[in-house]
């Protein structure tokens, strides 16, 4: 669970909402663990803006089954067939989706028998005395993924950033995981998120 793209494309920008603790009414076992709060200002900040509507897309469904340089050639070979055989679209863009990309994260709180959930203290100070605070909003454990069960969905390291972040989250990335192993939780994910639109 590190991928980092953003808005549509990937876990970054999904989340629905920041929490102050986490808790879940429908799990006796889970647990709540504070959130860490890390700006004053909580306000989100939004820049607005929309798709050129010069450009129309076309949108394509496919399924994907490996990572290659694949639907890059597909779509391209769609623009010629349509801008050949429709011209009178004017400008278009080719966007290929698969459906998974639209499914959405569902988050829960870690559950009591977690491993993470008694080193959690001296996780998140270690967390926080290595990375940047500058735009971190919040620093998280819960269970993160796309399964309907929360058992589905691993206990999950959860930074989040400003909507507009410009920091090296790769760099930040593979400090939560060094993190994660030295304390010797393996089966703990991390994932960079960023506050969501308004």
């Amino acid at each position: 669970m590190t991928d980092l793209t953003p808005h549509r494309r990937g876990p970054l920008y999904e989340r629905a909402y920041a929490s102050p603790v986490l808790l879940s009414s429908d799990d006796d076992d889970s647990t709540s663990l504070p959130s860490t709060p890390l700006d004053a200002d909580n306000r989100r900040r939004r820049i607005l803006g929309s798709r050129s509507s010069a450009s129309r897309p076309v949108f394509v469904r496919a399924k994907k089954q490996k990572l290659d340089g694949s639907w890059l050639k597909a779509s391209k070979e769609i623009h010629e067939y349509v801008t050949r055989n429709y011209n009178e679209l004017g400008y278009f863009s080719v966007e290929i989706y698969e459906n998974r990309a639209f499914t959405p994260y569902r988050y829960s709180s870690v559950l009591a028998n977690d491993t993470i959930v008694h080193k959690w203290g001296a996780v998140k100070n270690t967390i926080l005395h290595k990375i940047p605070l500058h735009d971190v909003v919040a620093l998280e454990c819960v269970r993160v993924g796309r399964g309907v069960s929360c058992l589905d969905n691993p206990p999950t390291v959860l930074v989040t950033v400003a909507k507009y972040w410009d920091g090296d989250w790769q760099a930040i990335l593979d400090m939560l995981v060094e993190t994660l192993y030295s304390f010797e939780l393996h089966m703990v994910a991390a994932i960079i998120t960023a506050t969501p639109d308004e």
